[in-house]
């Protein structure tokens, strides 16, 4: 599945994986939590627990 930006602000920027858009915050570290937030938030577009294989 590929990637795409489609936007960027000045605090995120937006990437699209198939129809799913994702913002991802501009920090210089994503934490745990955040990390694990996307992750759930594409299992639609990329399967259940996507990352883990």
């Amino acid at each position: 599945m590929a990637w795409s930006l489609e936007r960027q602000g000045s605090n995120h920027e937006v990437w699209r994986c198939g129809i799913t858009h994702v913002p991802v915050p501009r920090h210089a570290d994503i934490g745990h939590l955040l990390a694990k937030a996307i992750f759930e938030e594409l299992e639609g577009e990329l399967g259940k627990d996507w990352w883990r294989r």
